[in-house]
């Protein structure tokens, strides 16, 4: 199994139970609970990586920190 497996595995789509929370795009303000972070760990390496949002908005931004 690779990261990117991990990666969809914690990605649901609309009909799914949700993994991770995304509001819904009408949503009032308040009522819009969202993953914030996505963080991946993999001791392996002694990595740990963070991107904001949740899993499925592609890991876009990312930082990486080595242990």
């Amino acid at each position: 199994m690779t990261i990117g497996d991990l990666t969809k595995l914690l990605t649901t789509g609309p009909d799914e139970p949700p993994v991770c929370a995304v509001p819904g795009p009408d949503a009032a303000y308040g009522d819009r609970s969202a993953t914030l972070v996505t963080v991946r760990i993999d001791p392996g390496r002694k990595q740990i990586d963070l991107a904001p949002g949740s899993p499925a908005e592609g890991l876009r931004g990312n930082r990486r920190f080595q242990l």
